[in-house]
C-alpha cells in the first residue's frame, strides 16, 4: 500500500503587480484599431466577460501623436517590439517585482526569519521567459 503523503499548506502568498494601471488605456486603444461599431461592440462584449477588472504594466499608459499605446513609446503600432525585445524588458524587470513580493510577505525584521523556513517557491507569471528562470534568479537574490 502505498503511503498517504502529509498534506500541503500555503503558509503565505505574495503578490505584486507592475505600478501602472493600463485596463482602460488598453481599451481605448484597442477599440480605437477596430473599424465598425458591431466590432467595437463585440470587444466591449468580450471585456467584460472576461471577468478582468484591471491589467497592470511596467510601461506607463498613453496615446501619443505618433499612436503609441504607451507613453514610453514601446509598442508602436506597425512596429510592435519583436519578441527578443519584450523579453529583454521582462528580464529588467521581473525579479525588482518579485522582491517586492517577497518583501510583501512580512514585516522588515521577520521577514529573514520567514525565509529561512521556506521549502517551496511557485512563481507564475504569464509576461515573459527567461533563462535562468526568475525562480532561480529569485532564489539567488534571497
Amino acid at each position: 500500500m502505498t503511503p498517504i503523503p502529509a498534506p500541503a499548506y500555503l503558509q503565505h502568498v505574495g503578490t505584486a503587480v507592475p505600478r501602472h494601471a493600463v485596463h482602460e488605456a488598453l481599451l481605448a486603444y484597442a477599440r480605437s484599431r477596430l473599424r465598425t461599431g458591431p466590432e467595437r461592440e463585440l470587444l466591449d462584449r468580450v471585456a467584460r466577460r472576461s471577468g478582468i477588472a484591471q491589467r497592470y504594466a511596467v510601461q506607463p499608459p498613453g496615446r501619443t501623436e505618433a499612436g503609441e499605446i504607451d507613453a514610453a513609446g514601446f509598442y508602436r503600432p506597425g512596429a510592435f517590439p519583436t519578441t527578443a525585445v519584450r523579453m529583454a524588458l521582462f528580464e529588467r524587470q521581473a525579479l525588482p517585482l518579485a522582491l517586492h513580493a517577497v518583501q510583501a510577505l512580512a514585516p522588515p525584521d521577520e521577514l529573514a526569519a520567514l525565509l529561512a523556513r521556506v521549502t517551496h517557491l511557485v512563481v507564475g507569471t504569464s509576461s515573459g521567459f527567461m533563462a535562468p528562470g526568475l525562480d532561480v534568479q529569485l532564489v539567488d537574490a534571497l
